[in-house]
């Protein structure tokens, strides 16, 4: 279904294509990007510093991006790949710069497949892969799994089965949080459905015949009516249409352009004006007499995983030291906030 169809588009997508190509490529100056992608690359190779730490020291054997392939064909492009001749090992690192996490690596079928390729394509006795997430706290960023011959030849039954059964005209096509990424949502007839099965609780509740508290107060109704089942239904559905909502979006926007769309029209586009560097902002803004820096220190945001990680470069501490640390120190400047658990589904 996502032949044809246009890649994603979005702020984040942008994003994560432009942050992998630095990452292959090092020798690019990193200095034109904004702040926050250059802190993000430079977080994710303080993860893999880490990782290699659990694993080997480097061997001069290095690749980004390499090109791979299975003993079936099937082909795969690593972000990073590093082997050792003695002892015969390979690591494969995979950088994951959104929002959202993903499977662990010992979980992943997409690492699982690379360390297939690996095995195929290098003489080694045992494989390591890794997901580096920069984004994620810090206790969250990386996962490591190590593969073995068992695990490879029980991974390459399991692909190949997946691979059988896609191929197979008559597939069942099964939505779920995994169309996250899936550039043919809007169009699936199997995501559509799910999505819909969770709203249908709301049947006859029209936002428009009322007024915003008494829809509240339905919808709140409706909901405290609703089973255990119902209930999880509806949280799937909700998660798979967030998913959409950008790209529905886009869709509406290309067609209202192409004259489609009837009795729907855009209003402006506005522009977000954005402090690329602080540093300097601050600096014009003194200089201007616009403000003073006590006045811009009273509407600044100080982020306190930015402030550990400054403070562990400069200490060479760990993460745990600089955390107790900068806690002590900010003791009577920093309030605790208590957010809501986040709900796990049920595998």
């Amino acid at each position: 279904m996502e032949t044809d169809l246009p890649d994603l588009e979005t702020k984040e997508a942008k994003e994560g294509t432009l942050l992998h190509h630095y990452e292959a490529h090092p020798e690019y100056d990193r200095r034109v990007l904004p702040p926050h992608l250059q802190d993000l690359l430079r977080i994710n190779e303080q993860c893999l510093e880490t990782i290699l730490q659990l694993v080997l020291e480097p061997s001069p054997l290095t690749a980004r991006e390499w090109h791979l392939e299975t003993k079936e064909g099937l082909p795969g492009t690593p972000d990073f790949v590093m082997v050792w001749k003695e002892p015969k090992v390979a690591l494969i690192r995979d950088s994951k710069f959104g929002f959202y996490p993903v499977e662990r690596a010992e979980l992943n079928l997409q690492l699982r497949a690379y360390a297939v390729m690996a095995w195929d394509n290098f003489d080694v006795e045992s494989i390591y892969v890794a997901i580096t997430q920069p984004r994620l706290p810090y206790a969250e960023r990386i996962t490591i799994a190590r593969y073995g011959r068992p695990d490879i030849d029980a991974s390459r039954l399991q692909i190949e089965s997946i691979r059988k059964q896609s191929k197979a005209e008559d597939a069942p096509i099964n939505a779920g949080e995994h169309c996250r990424y899936c550039r043919a949502k809007l169009i699936c007839p199997a995501f559509r459905e799910l999505a819909g099965q969770g709203l249908t609780v709301f049947d006859g509740v029209a936002p428009a015949d009322l007024s915003k508290p008494a829809l509240a107060e339905k919808i709140e109704k409706r909901l405290a009516e609703c089973t255990d089942m119902q209930l999880g239904q509806m949280h799937k559905s909700a998660a798979l249409v967030t998913m959409i909502r950008e790209p529905m979006n886009d869709e509406i926007r290309r067609r209202i352009t192409a004259g489609g769309m009837e009795g729907y029209s855009l209003g402006k586009a506005s522009e977000v004006r954005l402090i690329a560097n602080v540093k300097r902002a601050i600096a014009c803004l003194t200089l201007a007499k616009v403000s003073t820096k006590d006045q811009l220190l009273e509407i600044c945001e100080l982020h306190i995983g930015g402030i550990e990680e400054q403070y562990r470069r400069d200490t060479h501490c760990t993460w745990k030291e600089a955390r107790d640390k900068v806690n002590k120190v900010l003791k009577s400047a920093m309030e605790i906030e208590t957010r809501k658990p986040r709900i796990i589904s049920p595998k």
